[in-house]
């Protein structure tokens, strides 16, 4: 207990993502109890890698489909069949996809909204690597494929 409280003080003193992004990351290894909810470390990977908001997304599609390699080859920059499925395992586990009547995934809920501390910390994270990301596509891709 001496030691999530040192590690939680620090977080709340962080000055910097960088370090909120540390001291959050520590809170994680501690074992739920009536201090941590359980689902703040699914929720923190949520935000932990890019893919799993834009595989969300993706679900809205029309021409949509589940199967992991063709997810795959729609993003970029590319991930694995693997890094697909369990992104969509993640988003199951969490309730944010569910399947409809006919069996489709489909998102659960139209909006989501980020809370405390250590979800926020994650939102900077990827809210930086999104911004990276955009940079990036700046120089990948001619200006007729972008759209901004």
């Amino acid at each position: 207990e001496a030691e999530f409280f040192r590690v939680l003080v620090h977080l709340n003193q962080a000055r910097t993502v960088g370090e909120k992004k540390i001291y959050a990351e520590q809170l994680m290894q501690f074992r739920p109890s009536r201090y941590i909810h359980p689902l703040r470390q699914d929720q923190y990977r949520y935000y932990a890698d890019w893919y799993n908001i834009a595989i969300r997304e993706l679900t809205s599609l029309p021409e949509f489909s589940e199967d992991p390699a063709w997810i795959a080859r729609r993003l970029f920059p590319p991930l694995s069949p693997q890094q697909a499925e369990k992104a969509l395992d993640l988003l199951l586990q969490l309730g944010l996809l569910e399947r409809d009547e006919s069996g489709r995934l489909v998102q659960a809920d139209a909006f989501i909204s980020t809370g405390d501390e250590v979800v926020s910390t994650s939102v900077a994270t990827y809210h930086r690597t999104m911004i990276r990301m955009g940079a990036e596509a700046l120089d990948r891709f001619p200006g007729p494929a972008r759209d901004i």
